[in-house]
């Protein structure tokens, strides 16, 4: 079964579920950047309003399901534990408990610091070349949910997808909570 409820989420021609567009900021010079984007920023900083205004709209999505919740690593090592997307995850994990749901979210592991695809480099090399699996246990033999704050050409969710499944998942499906418009 799909761990998520398409009704409840917009999807790309790729197949990432998405909750609505971000407006990046771009210094204040964008006209489109909108309270949704600002709740975007709020969560890659890892605020608590950031995370608790896109907690339920992860939540309402997500089915009663045998799977693990992962994450794309923040782009920073120094950054994974209150990375935005972390952040949610382990709140839903401790706020929900629903059943056969495993927490997955450092399983991807960023080992070596990168640009942010914002700013750079987006290739899905330089993800395969700075994230590590670790507690393979928490994906083998299971569908991954993996998680992301937003995605623009989802190379990051593709590297994380080929290293899942190198560590020996069944299947990911791929949530981001917002897509770049």
């Amino acid at each position: 079964m799909n761990p998520v409820d398409a009704s409840k989420y917009k999807i790309t021609d790729t197949g990432i579920y998405y909750v609505d567009l971000y407006h990046p900021y771009h210094g204040g010079n964008n006209a489109n950047f909108n309270g949704f984007s600002g709740k975007i920023l709020d969560l890659k900083d890892g605020l608590k309003k950031g995370v608790d205004y896109f907690l339920p709209l992860l939540a309402t999505g997500i089915y009663d399901s045998d799977y693990t919740i992962a994450i794309v690593p923040a782009s920073d090592p120094a950054k994974q534990n209150n990375h935005g997307t972390k952040l949610i995850v382990d709140a839903f994990y401790k706020g929900y408990a629903i059943k056969n749901i495993q927490n997955g979210s450092a399983c991807l592991v960023r080992h070596t610091k990168v640009a942010k695809s914002a700013t750079g480099d987006r290739s899905v090399e330089k993800h395969l070349g700075s994230i590590n699996l670790t507690n393979k246990e928490l994906v083998k033999n299971r569908v991954v949910l993996l998680v992301d704050d937003v995605t623009t050409t989802g190379n990051s969710l593709v590297a994380c997808t080929q290293i899942l499944t190198e560590g020996g998942c069944k299947k990911v499906v791929h949530i981001a909570m917002g897509k770049t418009a």
